[in-house]
């Protein structure tokens, strides 16, 4: 009978540990404490094997309780692990640098050591000498232990018992979470008495009994704190339990839960206030009546089949249901049903708790981790689950899929020029649009905003025909202008297509694919489109292969200058020449500046690239002056990004003084875009380049940001008539006006002009006509080498009509 006994109290543990876990599911606390209920149910299943001796021999009993008491011996170490988890992953306050100082991962791994090498000793004779047989009348006998000259490592382990006690006592002086703190104090109190009365054991004459209240008691005092526990966070979590404090004082009826209790035939035998005002009924009415005869909610089946497993099952039943209440209001219930047997009658009692607002704030965090908070449009991470989805979908059914990828052509100049509030209203009214040409279209399509201003569509079941038709509709959206408040604005967009399954079955592939379609848009036309092929492929990979190459190409001495002189139309005479970079490749040979320079932009590489070709420029320049040329000014593209350096001014002045050119006989080219930038910024970098002596151009006037505001603005010197405007201007009414109005500006700022481009001898013959004094363009000189361009400045004098 003791045998029989102490197995089932030696179950117990185990059984509720796994309930813990069921019940608590995957928080940390739960595993801990299956761990303690483990070592528990161990440490009985050691004191079972002592009764055993009608059934084993005395070596087998002697070797299973060695082996079994790892149990009794790591419910210390396991004690204190306990201790280090509550206050690593439950308890967010601050518990101080002592408590992390005693209580850390190091002390518990060397816990669990020395507990381990305490069981290591049990096996020895030293440890525990051997086991006897005790036989007292008429009480069943047992086996009793009797320890050898080492049994003070098994006191040192009731020492770790009491140290992990301590640190649990100290975690609960330190700690300011109420339901931890109550669950922790009452916790330890039970595991103490448990602990000390278990220890009786040691007695021969309370013939092993203590140890199986011990672990009883473990095991049901845990369960009743965990549910406890559990049952406070989740009344904390739910707001409509605002006042929980009270819970366990309050009776039945005025709980804000809905509690019922259900015979076995169906009927309700309890049910408090709230569950009854849910039905429209008074709660004594609704004793002895059926779920039939008093619901008016509307279940789902699913919630419907939960509660009639409830009624068979013998576990606690967990679920969560969607009701409709007697108003006609969805709410979503979380349910726990508890069967409980008595005498009369088998009961399921029920617990309902309001989550409602708990599962609309999911959806609404739902809804913002996959919609854009701007446009409200699907996100990158819901296009990225769902182009899997739709491409196992048309895999499936052997169709068909068109992903778009579109991007809008000058929209950073929008932002840049007007500021990123507009931008922004303009990427909502586009987004409106798309999702407006997306509802008129009979197919499965669906738009995405992924970032910034890029957009994609995912269109199933499709033909090259109907996906041309959507590329065009959105295109045709762009042709008119957007009114954004008082803005009306053009822009266009640059749209990249690929298909599933002709460019590929993954939705990596088809997104790079796309992708380099839409840049192979921007680099021809934009806006407009264009389905991958192959080409557009092979061109990338060209375009990747030339950025790595560009970062070696100033190490490994790849590019030259070339200069292209000025003609000063009055005195017939070169006044000065334009610096004009050249990349010689090893692999690809020339590589024009239209194809490399945008490459150095995207970069950055075009910061060291400028610093090399102004100190080559200036030094070069120097030279030429050194070997008694006449002296000329050296004209130098500056980027942007170069410009916008903070330390431009100082780099220019470092390289004058490197190379010692004189300033005046250096000209700094920057584009119109100066214009959109900070003004007083702007202002300050300019005069500061005037102040070290330095010549100021505005390159390509007139195609970009032209304000003639700017001009009076900034310090300067020079403006140069963009090529587009000189190209045939004597046959070209529009662009001879232009040029006209240009020169007359220029002249009242007291401007200097050049114009660029006078590729005909008809150009300059117009240009003799007007007021404008310098020239540059292939008519006057092509860009050259150094050395051909010494040859030509050893003949100055040469005819304007016939070139240089």
């Amino acid at each position: 009978m003791n045998l029989l006994i102490s197995t089932l109290i030696a179950v117990i543990p185990l059984l509720i540990g796994f309930l813990l876990l069921k019940i608590l599911k995957e928080k940390k606390l739960s595993r801990i404490l299956f761990l303690f209920l483990f070592f528990a149910s161990i440490w009985q299943f050691d004191v079972t094997v002592l009764y055993a001796y009608t059934f084993l021999s005395k070596e087998t009993i002697d070797f299973l309780f060695r082996l079994l008491r790892i149990g009794s011996i790591m419910l210390s170490p396991a004690l204190f692990h306990f201790a280090y988890s509550i206050e690593k992953e439950l308890v967010t306050d601050d518990l101080g640098g002592g408590w992390k100082l005693f209580v850390n991962k190091y002390v518990v791994f060397l816990f669990y050591v020395w507990s381990f090498i305490v069981y290591l000793m049990g096996w020895s004779k030293k440890g525990i000498e051997e086991i006897i047989l005790i036989e007292t009348g008429s009480h069943a006998g047992f086996y009793f232990p009797i320890y050898g000259t080492h049994s003070w490592a098994f006191h040192s382990n009731v020492a770790l018992f009491v140290v992990s006690i301590v640190a649990c006592v100290m975690l609960i002086l330190k700690m300011k979470n109420d339901e931890y703190k109550s669950f922790l104090f009452y916790f330890i109190i039970a595991i103490t008495m448990g602990y000390a009365f278990g220890m009786l054991n040691i007695i021969p004459e309370t013939r092993l009994y203590p140890s199986g209240f011990a672990v009883g008691f473990f095991a049901i005092s845990i369960f009743i704190l965990s549910l406890r526990l559990h049952v406070q966070v989740v009344n904390k979590m739910n707001k409509a339990l605002d006042n929980q404090r009270s819970f366990l004082q309050k009776l039945i009826d005025v709980n804000p839960n809905y509690i019922y209790a259900i015979k076995q035939d169906g009927t309700y035998a309890l049910a408090n206030k709230a569950f009854a005002d849910l039905h429209g009924f008074n709660s004594h009415d609704m004793i002895g009546k059926t779920e039939e005869d008093i619901s008016k909610l509307e279940k789902r089946s699913s919630d419907l089949l939960a509660k009639e497993e409830s009624k068979t099952s013998n576990e606690l039943v967990a679920h969560e249901e969607e009701i409709q209440d007697q108003y006609g209001n969805k709410k979503w219930l979380k349910t726990f049903r508890i069967p409980i047997r008595t005498i009369d009658d088998n009961l399921v009692l029920g617990v309902s708790t309001d989550i409602t607002e708990l599962k609309e704030q999911e959806e609404k965090i739902k809804n913002l981790a996959y919609h854009d908070s701007l446009t409200q449009l699907p996100n990158r991470r819901l296009f990225d689950e769902d182009l899997c989805q739709a491409i196992k979908a048309a895999k499936k059914q052997n169709n068909q899929m068109a992903l778009f990828y579109m991007d809008l052509d000058g929209f950073k100049n929008i932002n840049d020029t007007l500021g990123h509030d507009i931008g922004d209203l303009l990427l909502i009214e586009i987004s409106y649009l798309l999702q407006l040409v997306i509802n008129k279209c009979d197919r499965d399509v669906r738009v995405y905003r992924i970032g910034g201003d890029e957009f994609t569509f995912i269109f199933q079941n499709c033909s090259i025909q109907s996906v041309s038709k959507l590329a065009n509709d959105v295109l045709d959206l762009f042709k008119q202008s957007i009114l954004v408040e008082k803005y009306s604005l053009f822009i266009t967009p640059s749209i990249g297509i690929s298909l599933y399954p002709e460019n590929g079955g993954h939705a990596v592939q088809l997104m790079k694919y796309a992708d380099a379609a839409m840049y192979s848009v921007k680099e021809k036309t934009k806006n407009g489109f264009e389905f991958y092929t192959p080409e557009i492929n092979q061109n990338l990979q060209r375009k990747v292969t030339l950025q790595k190459q560009l970062r070696m190409a100033l190490e490994n001495n790849e590019f030259e200058l070339n200069f292209q002189p000025q003609l000063d139309l009055e005195h017939e005479r070169i006044s000065g020449v334009e610096a004009l970079v050249r990349w010689n490749n090893k692999e690809f040979g020339y590589i024009p500046p239209s194809e490399f320079i945008p490459l150095a932009e995207e970069t950055n590489l075009i910061l060291p690239l400028g610093k090399w070709i102004m100190r080559e420029a200036c030094r070069q320049n120097k030279k030429w002056q050194e070997q008694g040329f006449p002296p000329l000014t050296i004209a130098v593209n500056v980027s942007m990004k170069q410009f916008n350096e903070y330390n431009f001014v100082e780099s220019v002045s470092q390289i004058l003084s490197e190379t010692k050119l004189n300033p005046q006989y250096l000209e700094l080219e920057i584009t119109e875009g100066i214009a959109i930038m900070d003004h007083s910024i702007t202002i300050k970098k300019l005069h500061a380049l005037k102040n070290l002596g330095v010549k100021i151009s505005i390159d390509d006037f007139g195609t970009g940001y032209s304000s003639f505001g700017y001009l009076q603005k900034y310090p300067i010197n020079i403006l140069k008539i963009d090529k587009s405007f000189i190209s045939g201007i004597a046959t070209n009414k529009e662009n001879a006006a232009i040029v006209q109005c240009i020169l007359s500006l220029a002249q009242h700022l007291n401007l200097k002009v050049v114009a660029e481009g006078v590729e005909t001898k008809a150009d300059l013959e117009f240009l003799l006509g007007t007021t404008c004094k310098y020239a540059q363009g292939y008519y006057v000189g092509y860009p050259m080498t150094t050395e051909k361009f010494e040859r030509k400045l050893l003949s100055l004098k040469q005819s304007l009509s016939g070139g240089i």
